[in-house]
């Protein structure tokens, strides 16, 4: 007697033929574990006794909403094939010349002989708040994961074999409180190299709604570019490919932005 419906109800003898019940299998466990409760398990399949249309359904299963922001304009828009209004195309070169500008002043080679580059941020972009709290419950998931695929060490490993080669560097605990951290997870792949890699969420938005991400400026479209390289690349009879291992991994960020790619582990 927690909550109550009011609804016109229509009697008949026969309403409809019975619906085939859901075998007990293993997806039932997965939907459970997920807070998934089926009432129609089973080998029997009962008379329908009452039905109840889409009008009225709603108020007596929907609890609450979850909303979720989504950016579907890139399904329509032009300019992921490089079709823009020489207008706006104009001004957006001319900014993202400046933005191209102002990352390559910013490019050092450090003491370690690598590339070290600053995080191209926006202009004025909004601060994010610590998420924490989303990292920790993202990576008890990824942990279960991983112990339940047994493949727990070998992430561990790729994570210890990135800090002996001074790719990534253990935070202390003065600097515990700053910014945000990046929620990561496992991808297997088989027929890799890189067998399992860890990869990082920077969408993942802090308590108030900012991500990494919405903070750093995208850089310019090269799609467009895409032809005139594969025209150029069949202009000489030889031609030379070449392949930079673990390029991204090389590519070292200054201190001052690194509390921006902290992870918990």
């Amino acid at each position: 007697n927690e909550y109550a419906c009011n609804f016109m109800a229509f009697n008949q003898d026969i309403i409809c033929h019975g619906i085939p019940s859901i075998n007990n299998g293993p997806w039932v466990h997965e939907l459970v574990k997920r807070n998934i409760i089926l009432t129609d398990v089973g080998q029997s399949t009962d008379p329908i006794e009452v039905l109840i249309g889409t009008d009225n359904d709603a108020a007596l299963i929907v609890t609450s909403m979850f909303v979720q922001e989504a950016d579907t304009s890139n399904l329509w828009s032009l300019d992921v094939m490089g079709i823009t209004d020489p207008v706006e195309t104009k001004s957006r070169e001319r900014a993202q010349e400046e933005i191209c500008e102002r990352f390559r002043q910013a490019v050092t080679i450090n003491e370690n002989k690598r590339y070290e580059i600053c995080f191209p941020w926006k202009e004025n972009h909004p601060n994010s708040e610590t998420n924490k709290e989303i990292a920790q419950k993202r990576l008890l998931i990824t942990t279960e994961e991983l112990k339940g695929q047994g493949l727990y060490e070998e992430y561990d490993q790729v994570f210890m074999k990135w800090f002996k080669e001074g790719i990534i560097e253990k935070v202390t605990v003065e600097e515990e409180n700053l910014w945000s951290h990046l929620p990561h997870r496992h991808v297997l792949k088989e027929n890799s190299r890189t067998r399992l890699r860890p990869v990082f969420d920077a969408s993942a938005k802090s308590k108030n709604g900012v991500s990494l991400n919405q903070c750093l400026e995208t850089g310019p479209n090269l799609i467009e570019l895409i032809p005139l390289i594969l025209v150029r690349f069949r202009e000489k009879e030889i031609r030379v490919i070449s392949d930079i291992e673990k390029a991204f991994l090389q590519i070292s960020i200054t201190p001052r932005d690194r509390t921006a790619l902290r992870f918990l582990w």
